[in-house]
């Protein structure tokens, strides 16, 4: 099974110029990681609510946070190659 992700490339890319000769591209974090980060807090405070409502039967964890998170984002970043929503 390949767990390959689309990473959606860099985040915040740059170029990185020191003198015409000498250049270099600073990458930082993936989209990936940018959108998992963004929705994170999201997902524990639904996650948080449905166990204190009784709509879950045990606490998530952060194992369960982050595989949510990185979930979501796969899925914005695939919404995101099909041209987005309209």
């Amino acid at each position: 099974m390949n767990n390959k992700h689309d990473d959606g490339g860099a985040a915040f890319p740059a170029t990185l110029y020191h003198d015409a000769r000498d250049f270099g591209q600073r990458t930082g974090m993936t989209l990936r990681d940018w959108f998992a980060g963004q929705v994170l807090p999201a997902v524990m405070l639904s996650s948080d609510a449905a166990y204190m409502t009784g709509k879950r039967d045990e606490a998530p964890g952060t194992k369960e946070y982050v595989s949510d998170a990185y979930r979501i984002a796969d899925a914005m970043i695939k919404e995101r190659n099909r041209g987005g929503t309209e």
